[in-house]
């Protein structure tokens, strides 16, 4: 699939570099020789007219005609059945179509859930006192208290403290629509600080709810900064797992001293603190509205993790793939906007850096969302079906655009675009092989109950390294590599018949890595010969490297698996023999979870390819000798030069030397051009006088 990137370009007077780095923390760096900087250009021009599309119907996802045994990801969410499982609509709530044609709010639902008392003319005109239509309306409602999750977006109140009747009903008729406790007062919820919604009152003709306004019902702020906030976040998250804060020691160090916990797990903290609020007043048997600015980034974080940390049926994998085609893509987020996907290229071309124009629109919500429930499920395993590599999963097909789940902002684009019928589901590929992503720990109670709540302790969050840190790979080094194509025999990926057996050796981060890199092993990393078996292992299959080192056979390549995180170990691969003039690699890998890594394989070269190899060898020999022979011409032509320039020197030395001693006064000679020209005004002078 295609993998949203920005192309970074740097040029020496040695080689051209391009550097990849992608939406999902991968980084890519492609080096070319100095005659290869037309290669370079035209590949940095190739990759942004792919991933910078400009439009949205040109990304990979509507040209993949990828079929998937279970092609039900598209209707695997239905608004009408997810309301009856909830038990609605019922004598208190109300199923409306009054937006069946996305007149009322194009960023709603066909179908929405209202208080029973409320009717379609009252709902017309609340809409308009919301921004962008987006009036409250019934995500969940808790089975057991009655109380009602409302959500919408901030009120236009302004500068002269608007009012909405019919707003203010409604609101009264949501509260009250718990028959349980009906007096109970009615929790607004403001998921951003209280500065914000005061600047937006201003500067937006919006802002917050008056609670004098509303009938029995309290203002509450929860303080989520906004999306350039976290924008900012997110970069210095990137910035720390690319490597670009510095060492692996440093790096640690920032970890330790709270600078990444104060760039990224405060804002996840904060989330998970305001989610278990709305929860606790949902057991308390309070109807909450939550809203923020536009009611489709924060809103749509507390509503998902609020009703998942609730209902068991959203820990499971098909509720969960509810839960985010309902709050995310029925409600609304946009997707297209805070990822960039069909972003249009804007940059200078010098080599510096290219960047989308939509970057002030970016913004990491759905990615902290996924982050939230990977904390979750690392503190309750027993309570989740699905583990990390379900929620990696969702992260790539976020920024790969190979799916048309996460590519339009509202249902409205989708039914236009008609994506159903056009692109794949992510949801159909994940189905297809959903043991992959069950979770062993899993323990699925019968049956299912109705509420189950669970709490996040936001003094546990950890960095998610099968997500951010994964592709942390290795930096592979070819050093005294010397292949003699001529010499080739039987199967090409065979190294020489002289090469020693490699060694694995598995160093800590506290010996000296200089070692490492200058080819010879640390004294205090152990080795211990291990034979190979005869039978080569899978392609898949990772060598286990405990504690001590392990050497293993060249001639037996080994795939390399697919990193899964990072440790604070380094893996060094190399000969024995420092005199041998065999492959010698050397593989550091920074920080890994696993000691989990295996020989990358030998190039395999076919009859074709060594035939260019050598013809490539002799056209660079023919060029050597060439450059030579030049090169000798160019320094027999200098030493005649010089001796010539000796030559003059010595004749004006002996010159000078020879008046001086006769003393007769040094001359000037007259340069030709003075003496034409006193030529030419004499013959000037005398046709004058003649005439």
């Amino acid at each position: 699939g295609q993998t949203s990137c920005c192309a970074c370009r740097w040029f020496t007077h040695q080689q051209r570099t391009l550097l990849i780095k992608c939406k999902d923390f991968r980084r890519v760096t492609l080096s070319f020789a100095a005659h290869q900087h037309l290669l370079c250009s035209l590949l940095e021009q190739w990759l942004s007219k792919i991933v910078f599309a400009g439009e949205l119907t040109k990304v990979f996802a509507f040209r993949d005609n990828t079929v998937w045994p279970v092609s039900d990801g598209w209707q695997l969410y239905n608004v009408v059945q997810e309301y009856r499982r909830q038990g609605l609509p019922d004598a208190c709530w109300r199923l409306s179509a009054v937006n069946y044609d996305f007149s009322l709010c194009t960023s709603y639902p066909h179908v929405l859930c209202v208080p029973a008392d409320a009717q379609d003319l009252l709902i017309k005109e609340v809409a308009p006192f919301r921004v962008g239509g987006r009036l409250p309306v019934l995500s969940w409602r808790h089975p057991h208290t009655g109380a009602a999750l409302l959500r919408s977006s901030q009120p236009r109140v302004g500068l002269l403290a608007n009012r909405s009747r019919a707003d203010e009903a409604l609101l009264s008729l949501a509260r009250r629509s718990n028959a349980r406790h009906p007096d109970l007062p009615l929790v607004i919820m403001d998921a951003r600080p209280k500065m914000n919604a005061v600047v937006n009152r201003a500067v937006q003709g919006a802002g917050s709810e008056d609670a004098a306004c509303y009938d029995n019902a309290g203002v509450i702020f929860l303080g989520i900064e906004n999306i350039h906030v976290m924008r900012a976040a997110h970069k210095k998250l990137s910035r720390y797992c690319l490597g670009l804060s510095g060492s692996p020691s440093q790096r640690a160090a920032e970890e330790e001293q709270g600078e990444l916990r104060a760039a990224w797990f405060d804002h996840l903290g904060q989330i998970l603190t305001s989610a278990s609020r709305v929860v606790a007043c949902l057991l308390a048997g309070r109807t909450v509205l939550i809203h923020c600015s536009d009611g489709w980034d924060r809103t749509s974080q507390l509503c998902a993790l609020s009703m998942m940390m609730q209902d068991p049926y959203y820990r499971t994998m098909s509720g969960f793939e509810v839960l985010v085609e309902k709050e995310w893509l029925g409600f609304g987020h946009q997707f297209n906007a805070r990822v960039g996907h069909a972003a249009a290229l804007s940059g200078n071309n010098n080599g510096e850096q290219s960047q989308p124009h939509s970057n002030s629109a970016q913004s990491p919500v759905f990615l902290q969302f996924l982050d939230c429930v990977h904390q979750l499920v690392r503190q309750c395993p027993s309570q989740f079906e699905f583990g990390d590599a379900f929620l990696v999963e969702i992260v790539d097909a976020l920024y790969s655009c190979r799916f048309g789940t996460f590519l339009c902002d509202t249902e409205q684009q989708r039914v236009a675009l008609n994506i159903t019928s056009r692109t794949s589901s992510v949801w159909s590929m994940i189905n297809s092989d959903a043991a992959k992503y069950r979770n062993a720990s899993y323990q699925k109670p019968s049956p299912l109950p109705a509420v189950s709540p669970i709490a996040a302790n936001v003094g546990d969050l950890r960095l998610w390294h099968a997500c951010y840190t994964r592709w942390d790979t290795p930096v592979l080094e070819l050093r005294d590599l010397r292949w003699e194509i001529d010499t080739f025999k039987g199967s090409p990926q065979v190294p020489h018949p002289q090469q020693p057996p490699l060694q694995f050796t598995l160093v800590h981060h506290n010996n000296e890595l200089s070692h490492l890199l200058s080819g010879s092993t640390s004294t205090d990393a152990a080795t211990v010969p291990l034979q190979a078996s005869s039978t080569p292992l899978p392609s898949h299959s990772p060598l286990e490297l405990p504690s001590a080192a392990a050497t293993v056979d060249a001639a037996e390549p080994l795939a390399r698996p697919r990193p899964r995180g990072l440790s604070s170990s380094c893996v060094a691969l190399s000969s024995p023999d420092p005199d041998t003039t065999s492959p010698r690699y050397n593989v550091t890998r920074a920080r890994t979870h696993t000691n989990t890594w295996s020989v990358p394989e030998l190039p395999k070269l076919g009859h074709l390819e060594k035939r260019l190899l050598q013809s490539r060898v002799q056209e660079l020999e023919h060029d050597n000798t060439d450059l030579r022979q030049r090169c000798a011409q160019l320094e027999q032509r200098c030493t005649q030069l010089q001796k010539s320039l000796q030559a003059a020197q010595r004749d004006d030395q002996q010159q000078q030397q020879q008046q001086h001693h006769n003393g007769a006064p040094e001359q000037v000679p007259t340069p030709q051009v003075v003496l034409l020209f006193e030529d030419y005004t004499r013959n000037t002078r005398s046709k004058r006088a003649s005439s």
